[in-house]
């Protein structure tokens, strides 16, 4: 299929070239885009691209007769700049370079009893790609930058941010998460004397002696 491909570039740039006839260069330490402009000169062909596409290089090249896959081949060598022909226009395209993906793995685990963290989110906030730890407390998180900022979160724990930087394709982060805090114990304090007290630093202080609480209506039966 691709040589297919290939052949139906070539047959239709010798098409093209055809109608444009022979083109001449000689140019020495100048831009892409202006040798460029040149070629759709001599050709009367339209070069169609997006500016940015373009390196801003300088090239020295000198062609004489050459046809115009020649001269395009020659110009855009080691650019990663790309063309195809439509009706009697060129268009040149620079290729889209793929970002390898990294991973970012490890386990969550909690801190005082090391017990896996269970449905702990990992997310890198520089892409908001995210994942969950499993039922091991292993999570893996695919990310593309060489740089990552990594936040934890989990209810009941004390969320964290990690910054990562030089990752390699595959990297290890464990990680440990606090509790955010515990609920304070309720006291009883009392002795047959005295009034019976219930203190919770929580939820208040409730007061009641002994012939209030004989008093008290009993309900639900």
């Amino acid at each position: 299929m691709r040589n297919r491909l290939a052949l139906l570039l070539i047959l239709t740039l010798a098409a093209v070239a055809s109608a444009a006839g022979r083109i001449t260069i000689n140019v020495n330490s100048q831009p892409i885009k202006e040798v460029l402009k040149e070629v759709k000169a001599q050709s009367g062909i339209n070069l169609i691209y997006i500016t940015s596409d373009i390196p801003d290089r300088k090239i020295t090249l000198h062609l004489e007769d050459a046809t115009l896959k020649e001269c395009l081949d020659a110009i855009l060598k080691d650019t990663r700049v790309t063309y195809s022909v439509k009706d009697n226009n060129i268009i040149l395209r620079r290729e889209a370079v793929l970002s390898p993906k990294r991973v970012i793995s490890g386990f969550v685990r909690e801190e005082e009893s090391g017990e896996a963290a269970i449905g702990a989110i990992v997310r890198d906030a520089n892409s908001g790609a995210f994942t969950t730890s499993n039922s091991n407390g292993f999570y893996s998180l695919p990310v593309t930058s060489s740089e990552a900022d990594i936040n934890v979160t989990l209810t009941g724990y004390t969320p964290i941010s990690i910054r990562l930087d030089s990752l390699k394709l595959d990297n290890r982060l464990d990680i440990t998460l606090t509790p955010s805090g515990k609920l304070d114990e309720v006291i009883i304090v009392g002795d047959k004397n005295s009034e019976l007290t219930f203190e919770s630093p929580v939820i208040g202080n409730l007061s009641m002696n002994r012939y209030s609480i004989t008093s008290t209506p009993t309900l639900f039966g």
